[in-house]
């Protein structure tokens, strides 16, 4: 009986492991690929369109302080020429965007966090490097599925108050033959 009960527990353990690894990346939380922004906020009320600043030269939809875990994060989604949802861009926030020691320090918590979530939805990374870039290291995790790509990058600098992470879903299209 015992034996029995310890081997119907691993059987279920090896096949959760074996549903995270081929759990296919559809979108990001309720706003999955080729919505457009109308969907996304009707899925995601608290999205809310931002001016341009120094990275986006338009408007943008973006949530601000979104939970994950015990950080709070900055999304932003990026619409395509069509207007369909392509990727969803992640960031960690912190309080004084100046403060270059809190954001360094926000950024190596969040990947570690991020980390630990992402390989418990969806198994090992497909592909991980670690490389000098510059004066910098960049660590680099993948997981690659049929629908999706996420990347989670974080930059680790001598100055570790420098340190910057960042999170990117992206939708994958087939190419169709000609």
């Amino acid at each position: 009986m015992r034996r029995s009960l310890i081997t119907l527990l691993l059987c279920g353990a090896l096949a959760t492991v074996g549903i995270s690894e081929n759990l296919d990346i559809s979108g990001w939380n309720k706003a999955k690929w080729g919505m457009t922004q109308e969907q996304v906020v009707r899925e995601l009320p608290e999205a809310t369109i931002h001016p341009p600043d120094q990275y986006s030269l338009k408007p943008f939809l973006a949530i601000d302080q979104y939970s994950i875990g015990a950080r709070k994060y900055a999304i932003k989604f990026a619409f395509d020429e069509a207007g369909e949802l392509f990727r969803v861009e992640i960031l960690p926030e912190h309080k004084c965007s100046s403060c270059l020691r809190e954001g360094g320090v926000a950024a190596e918590a969040a990947q570690s966090e991020l980390l630990d979530l992402l390989k418990d939805k969806y198994g090992k990374a497909s592909n991980s490097s670690t490389e000098k870039d510059g004066n910098a290291t960049h660590h680099l995790w993948e997981w690659i599925r049929t629908q999706g790509r996420i990347d989670l990058s974080y930059y680790e600098y001598p100055d570790w108050r420098s340190s910057f992470m960042s999170l990117v879903y992206y939708r994958r299209k087939e190419s169709k033959a000609v």
